[in-house]
């Protein structure tokens, strides 16, 4: 679904009630002033009226209690201040009433399903629980949303001199959150720079190289298992003989040098040469040992090429994208690094500030930890060029983990591709009354 619409034709509220309402976040969509919002998802049409988000008497009461004194006494004085804190105006209230912002937000992020639904829906949530158990079961997936003011390219770092320590005590404070909103199904993707990014893959390929250690340390144990059970000379022949010099040296290349030395490869690649050769000489048991090893090997190889499927597609749909550069993948030392078409290397926070928004939502789509995703996004054309508009949302509907798409934009490139029959005008949705 692809919006289009002018600057102050409400294209950005459209879809902050969209994603609101799809991640059941109740009490920001209580700041939206709305008759009814109706969402058809699969068969079901799903209806929510603004009434169902007038708070009731007695729960009203019973957060008032919550609150701290300052913020009670407002909040009995002026109903607004209630919308304030729903709609998440944290900083503006927390200084008029001199009361940390951060108090404040956690009150009302840490605020369960049950605590919204009751507070929201006539004290006994029946209606707002339905509609959250459907909305739930009927998104088996991820939503992943990213607004206006996603990122802030420009590292901090060059513009405030205690950055660091002031971004440490915010990450404490907020990873609960982040946290908290993964496991609820949704991320609002809103980061500094591109270290979220860095830590992604640098997390991952530790995962890699881990694993790669394990099944290495397991390898041992389950050869000797076939040498005590007499099955360590047999391999398969054509196994070994369909693999290309390239795909032998690679997995060789894995195996550390305290796991096999140098010489050790030699004679193993010497076993394979023969078999690959097929010469017709006679195989000694040695070389059958050899060869039996070396198809373990083999396994332990394509397992992992499996797991690094990911990481591989997103390295190509990003090189699609870099212009004098490229990203390379080393699959035997786990590094991936940004290499100029000069040689040289450069950091990721050397990209242009499209090339990091590109590298930034395909990081999250290709090597996130969900196997689905609902991508909403309000104006899509950032930063990016004419060309990179038109290619965008087609290379995330092609991978294989976005299962929706969701977009909000003034650009006629963004859907100058095969979404163009998805495409409306909102001025065509609007009904005045």
């Amino acid at each position: 679904m692809v919006l289009v619409g002018v600057n102050g034709l409400g294209k950005t509220t459209v879809v902050n009630i969209l994603y609101y309402f799809l991640t059941r976040q109740w009490h920001r969509l209580f700041g939206y002033q709305f008759d009814e919002v109706s969402i058809k998802l699969g068969q079901q049409r799903l209806r929510l009226a603004s009434s169902q988000l007038r708070p009731s008497g007695k729960n009203l009461r019973r957060l008032l209690r919550e609150l701290p004194p300052p913020v009670r006494a407002r909040a009995s004085e002026d109903p607004g201040v209630l919308q304030m804190l729903f709609s998440r105006q944290y900083s503006l209230l927390a200084d008029e009433l001199h009361i940390p912002a951060e108090y404040l937000s956690s009150m009302v992020e840490r605020a369960d399903p049950g605590w919204q639904l009751s507070m929201f829906d006539g004290g006994d949530g029946d209606t707002l629980s339905d509609l959250s158990e459907a909305i739930e079961a009927g998104i088996d997936g991820q939503i992943l949303y990213l607004p206006t003011y996603r990122r802030i390219e420009q590292d901090l770092r060059t513009l405030f001199p205690h950055f660091d320590e002031d971004m440490d005590r915010y990450m404490r404070r907020e990873s609960r959150g982040i946290r908290r909103r993964k496991a609820g199904g949704y991320v609002e993707l809103v980061q500094f720079g591109m270290e979220d990014v860095q830590e992604t893959i640098r997390q991952m390929l530790s995962r890699f190289k881990e694993r790669m250690r394990v099944q290495l340390g397991d390898l041992a144990g389950s050869y000797l298992r076939d040498v005590i059970r007499g099955h360590a000379d047999k391999y398969e022949r054509a196994e070994i003989q369909g693999l290309d010099d390239q795909s032998v040296e690679k997995i060789l290349d894995r195996v550390e040098e305290r796991t096999l030395s140098e010489q050790d490869k030699a004679h193993l690649q010497d076993v394979i040469n023969k078999i690959k050769s097929d010469s017709g000489s006679e195989e000694t048991v040695r070389d059958k040992y050899l060869a039996h090893f070396f198809s373990k090997l083999v396994e332990i190889f394509r397992l992992q090429q499996t797991q690094e499927d990911s990481l591989r597609e997103f390295v190509l749909v990003c090189n699609r994208y870099l212009d004098g550069k490229r990203i390379v993948y080393d699959d035997v030392n786990y590094d991936l690094t940004i290499m100029t078409d000069h040689a040289s290397t450069i950091q990721m926070g050397q990209l242009s500030s499209g090339e990091k928004q590109i590298v930034s939502l395909l990081s999250h789509v290709y090597l996130g930890d969900a196997q689905s995703y609902f991508i909403i996004i309000d104006e899509p054309e950032l930063s990016l060029s004419v060309e990179w508009q038109k290619r965008l949302l087609p290379d995330l509907a092609r991978s294989s983990r976005c299962d929706f798409i969701a977009a909000v934009t003034h650009s006629p490139f963004i859907f100058d591709n095969e979404f163009e029959q998805y495409a409306r005008d909102l001025r065509d949705c609007i009904v005045v009354r």
